[in-house]
């Protein structure tokens, strides 16, 4: 009866405000109708309302932690059936054009992941408005972000491990110097980060 009800609301509002709406909100209300998914349809829903919710990842040099970050974030994301824009970059451009370190390449592909294709670049200007969302793996670059974000930065700033329970504050430790075991912690770092970040996403919008 609750859900009938529901239904019944859905389709009241949407005669009166339904040319109101964007489209792509329609489309995903009226999928998730047409499927008896009421739930999926207000999750999906939730990123369409507002800005449409795109998610830059940043390390240093753009080549070993914020790959990862990327390539996982769109792996989780694609389990939860979720469509969301994701980049990566560096602070600096030392790699610009380069692929990701081999290890995190090696790393990735053990547990799934496919980031060969990514390419290094630094953070423009652009990107502070283009992103609903500026993660860091690191303290120093997310200082180095907020020296860069111009005068009503639209992005929200924050550090990876921000979003993980209990590991609010912490770094995520950069491996470039360490051994094939620091880039396996890395990922079960990064692994911990965007998952929180999906479930906080999700559950701000």
């Amino acid at each position: 009866r609750g859900l009938c009800n529901g239904f019944r609301l859905l389709r009241a509002f949407l005669r009166a405000f339904g040319h109101h709406l964007l489209p792509d909100a329609c489309v995903v209300v009226r999928l998730g109708y047409q499927k008896g998914r009421l739930a999926q349809a207000r999750r999906q829903m939730k990123w369409v309302s507002g800005m449409t919710v795109r998610i830059l990842f940043v390390c240093l040099g753009n080549i070993c932690r914020s790959p990862l970050a990327e390539g996982f974030f769109r792996h989780e994301a694609g389990l939860a059936g979720l469509e969301i824009e994701a980049d990566s970059a560096g602070i600096r451009d030392w790699h610009e054009g380069n692929p990701p370190d081999k290890r995190s390449i090696k790393v990735a592909a053990a547990h799934g992941v496919d980031i060969a294709g990514q390419r290094s670049r630094p953070v423009v200007p652009e990107d502070f408005a283009r992103f609903t969302h500026i993660v860091a793996m690191d303290r120093s670059n997310l200082e180095a972000l907020s020296a860069m974000a111009p005068t009503g930065c639209v992005a929200r700033l924050s550090l990876l491990l921000d979003h993980a329970e209990g590991l609010a504050g912490q770094d995520v430790a950069d491996p470039w110097h360490g051994r094939a075991d620091a880039f396996e912690r890395c990922r079960d770092e990064v692994l911990l980060g965007v998952r929180g970040l999906l479930r906080h996403i999700g559950g701000a919008n």
